[in-house]
């Protein structure tokens, strides 16, 4: 990459942190927030969800969007909005109010989640793409941290917190700005899609629609997504039911599945370069992933459950990145879809983490511990069986 690609990748993965932050701040401040405002815990779930919610109904058009006036304004369009969300939460003196608000302030995230792939096709070699989708990924990743770490500390207040928030999104908005002054280069990363690709329905959502691994891959996540939020969801409560762990004992656990996801961002990446099929990734790693999830909440000792949910985050996440950047890597996804592609995937990969925990597995198992990871398990072998029908549809980097 040269001087100005370099920008355009680090103002990218800086404006993933806007809404990623702002959101998780929310979970310090929630005693705060459900006295403030009268709620129940669940009625907090349902505020703290709010910035995803929009995006299971507004990728697709907003991938459409992007691909008519250009990621960059996509972009900045979206963190105008985040802006306005999060500049509104500060004033919100109901429930409802700032509910609204945190909507809006997940605005940049629903552009970002269409546009990434596009954005690397132009700034980062096609056979770096998935590497660098991996560094991109753990960006929001660290930011979800660092709220939960330091809001805290940083913040005496709530509304202090928000006022942060805001000044934060604010200059990174500046950053991502700076773009406009980068004219494209990106004739020598984009030139191997040119060579082995229909442009007959070019600029056609129907080429979208009509794209077998543009299926693949949305199921793909909606299986994984659904997977992990479950994991995320029942292991808790299972280890203090079943184990008589303590609350911050099971939460220690649990956690490990979300810090192993960020590891496997960057150590999935880097081991598909050297495995080079994506089927026996993803055969690696939905072992792993199938074996963690059945028999990872059985261990007696907390230490072994650490590292078995640590193994299995970064195996569930490890393939994440790749799937990614498969709006680029498809060979009849022309130039002109990519940001609807990826609308299309980003629409399955959140409306499974709402769907399967929720609507599918809960109903099935009820309170069934040993059935819910057995049925995420099998979510997750369903992932792993469409992962392998992908890999003939790629483009060979």
């Amino acid at each position: 990459m040269n001087k100005k690609q370099k920008y355009t990748f680090i103002s990218l993965m800086l404006a993933s942190t806007v809404a990623a932050y702002a959101q998780y701040q929310m979970n310090v401040f929630s005693i705060d927030l459900i006295t403030a405002y009268q709620i129940s815990a669940s009625r907090f779930a349902f505020l703290f969800t709010a910035p995803m919610l929009p995006a299971i109904f507004l990728s697709i058009p907003l991938g459409k969007l992007s691909d008519k006036i250009g990621y960059r304004n996509a972009i900045q369009l979206g963190l105008a909005f985040t802006i306005l969300g999060l500049t509104g939460r500060i004033f919100a003196e109901s429930y409802s109010t700032l509910w609204i608000c945190m909507a809006f302030s997940g605005a940049s995230s629903i552009t970002l989640f269409v546009n990434s792939a596009r954005v690397l096709e132009e700034v980062v070699p096609a056979e770096k793409s998935v590497l660098f989708m991996g560094i991109y990924t753990t960006a929001s990743m660290l930011a979800q941290t660092f709220a939960t770490a330091t809001s805290a500390v940083l913040y005496s207040t709530l509304q202090k917190a928000y006022v942060g928030a805001l000044v934060y999104a604010v200059v990174i908005t500046v950053i991502w700005a700076g773009n406009y002054c980068i004219e494209k280069e990106n004739a020598e990363n984009t030139e191997f899609r040119n060579a082995d690709r229909s442009s007959e329905q070019k600029g056609k959502f129907s080429e979208v629609l009509s794209c077998k691994g543009i299926w693949f891959t949305a199921v793909s996540l909606f299986c994984i997504l659904g997977a992990t939020i479950t994991l995320n969801t029942f292991l808790p409560a299972a280890l203090m039911e079943i184990h008589g762990f303590s609350k911050s004992q099971a939460g220690t656990v649990a956690s490990m599945i979300s810090f192993g996801n960020m590891f496997g961002a960057v150590i999935g990446p880097v081991l598909y370069r050297k495995l080079k099929k994506f089927s026996r990734l993803i055969f690696l790693f939905g072992g792993i992933s199938i074996i963690g999830c059945i028999g990872g909440w059985m261990l007696h000792e907390q230490i072994l459950m650490i590292i078995i949910y640590f193994i299995t985050g970064i195996a569930i996440g490890g393939a994440m990145p790749i799937y990614f950047t498969m709006p680029i890597r498809l060979r009849e996804i022309s130039s002109d879809n990519i940001s609807t592609a990826g609308g299309l995937i980003t629409t399955f990969q959140l409306g499974g983490a709402v769907i399967v925990p929720s609507y599918i597995i809960a109903p099935i198992a009820g309170n069934n511990y040993s059935e819910i990871f057995i049925l995420t398990a099998v979510v997750i072998a369903i992932a792993v069986g469409l992962g392998v029908l992908l890999e003939k549809e790629l483009v060979k980097l």
